[in-house]
């Protein structure tokens, strides 16, 4: 239940992935830009700038370029303008929507998640069946204050008593040090969360078997985040490849901004994100059952096994509908329905399920707190107007600057697309490699094409 875990983290000048591997399985993988704030868990000051009674919430300035979304059923009193309050912020604002917030703030740590003005006291769903849990349990109920709660984390079942506690007054102190904060300020920031390949370990602490990073400075910001704790698991590889025993990072990117997954039993599934909703359609293989309506339940069966994968590891969130093949009878509806339920949450999914439809739709939410792995690493096509999906400029150089680490001190002609010619000119003189490179531009290509050549001059 508790296998261990490695941690492959590789990064680019402005790209950082994080894959998380167990049992030769990738069970987690996380994307960020680097070098941009982490606003997603920190925590801000802010001002009232509007009360609204239709939406039954606030409008806070927190120092962002967009004001922040609170509703009112997460504070404690009523709120005017003009007043301050301190805030979480849970989702990033975007093109149509603003950012949204909540006053009920949580400080995770490796073995508890730390609330300071909320009464709770819950235990990790993975310890339920473990007898040290109700021992835990009566370990941090004897030392919480009357306005504190706390999660205790799977990662607390390999810990010591004393680290667990150790870790809560730790936590106490980062709260007393943004009360601190927030008395010198008039608004913005108060505490900034880690970065997103600093939180999985943290969310795997206690299961980790090694951490390997091919970037020299990403591996410094991790050993001086979390020290010696750390150090005997942290290596050091520019060729993350070598390795990972079963799959490439870069094949596993790639396949993953694919709409097409094929499953074991020959059928497929197709993965589309728009605006409005994730529409997801699974379409039948060679038969493997007695009858058709046998064949249909356990493709759709093998379909939501690697449907609930694929949300995962693609950050897959808001309203989703999938479309199943149709089930003539109720009995294999609901048989169909409660196996949805078991394999999204051994996936560790926090998804609401809503049925099967009379179209044999399955409709489900999953709460969005963060980007997709196709906005960040995509963007609008210029070809066709956004209808379409090509590589980021950002993700073209991530590709660019592995391929060029492997083949160092070899001569190279790089050939790209005119799009991003002037990102990659740029790149190739931060890096000193003018006198190794020589760059070509090439129009009759797609205009995410990029092509390393070894060159005879």
């Amino acid at each position: 239940m508790f296998s261990e875990v490695e941690i492959f983290i590789s990064a680019s000048e402005n790209l950082v992935f994080t894959t998380v591997v167990s049992n030769n399985k990738v069970i987690d993988l996380k994307a960020e830009r680097r070098n941009e704030r982490k606003l997603i868990g920190s925590i801000f000051k802010g001002v009232v700038k509007k009360v609204c009674k239709s939406l039954d919430g606030y409008f806070i300035d927190i120092g962002l370029d967009k004001e922040a979304f609170i509703q009112e059923k997460d504070i404690r009193k009523k709120l005017k303008v003009g007043d301050t309050v301190i805030v979480q912020l849970r989702r990033k604002d975007t093109q149509l929507k603003g950012s949204k917030a909540t006053c009920k703030i949580s400080i995770p740590g490796k073995y508890l998640v730390y609330f300071p003005e909320i009464r709770k006291l819950k235990i990790s769903g993975r310890l339920k069946n473990f007898p040290y849990a109700d021992e835990l349990k009566k370990l941090i109920e004897k030392e919480l204050k009357e306005r504190e709660g706390v999660i205790i984390r799977a990662s607390a079942i390999r810990a010591k008593e004393g680290e667990i506690l150790d870790e809560l007054n730790s936590l106490r102190n980062v709260w007393r040090y943004i009360l601190e904060q927030e008395r010198k300020l008039s608004k913005g920031i108060l505490y900034e969360e880690f970065p997103t390949y600093a939180r999985v370990i943290r969310d795997y602490w206690s299961f980790i078997k090694e951490i390997c990073v091919d970037n020299a400075d990403i591996w410094k910001e991790i050993h001086d985040l979390f020290g010696k704790d750390i150090r005997d698991k942290l290596r050091f590889s520019r060729n993350l490849d070598k390795l990972t025993k079963n799959f490439s990072i870069y094949q596993l990117l790639s396949k993953l901004l694919s709409k097409y997954v094929w499953l074991k039993g020959g059928g497929f599934i197709v993965i589309e994100q728009t605006e409005a909703m994730v529409v997801i359609d699974v379409n039948s293989g060679e038969g493997c059952g007695e009858s058709l309506e046998e064949n249909a339940l356990k493709t759709n069966i093998e379909a939501l096994e690697e449907i609930a994968h694929q949300i995962k590891l693609r950050n897959l969130a808001g309203m989703i509908v999938i479309d199943l093949i149709d089930l003539k009878r109720e009995e294999n509806r609901k048989k169909l329905l409660k196996e949805a339920e078991k394999i999204f949450r051994k996936e560790n999914l926090n998804v609401k399920i809503y049925g099967i439809t009379k179209l044999g739709l399955l409709e489900l939410t999953r709460k969005k707190d963060s980007e997709s792995l196709y906005e960040v690493l995509g963007e609008s096509c210029p070809s066709c107007n956004g209808k379409g999906f090509v590589k980021s400029k950002e993700f073209i150089l991530y590709l660019i600057e592995k391929e060029i680490e492997k083949n160092i001190g070899k001569r190279l002609e790089l050939r790209v697309h005119p799009r991003v010619f002037n990102d990659v000119k740029e790149f190739v003189k931060r890096k000193n490699l003018k006198e190794w490179i020589t760059i070509k531009e090439v129009w009759n290509e797609n205009v995410d094409y990029y092509q390393l050549l070894f060159s005879e001059y």
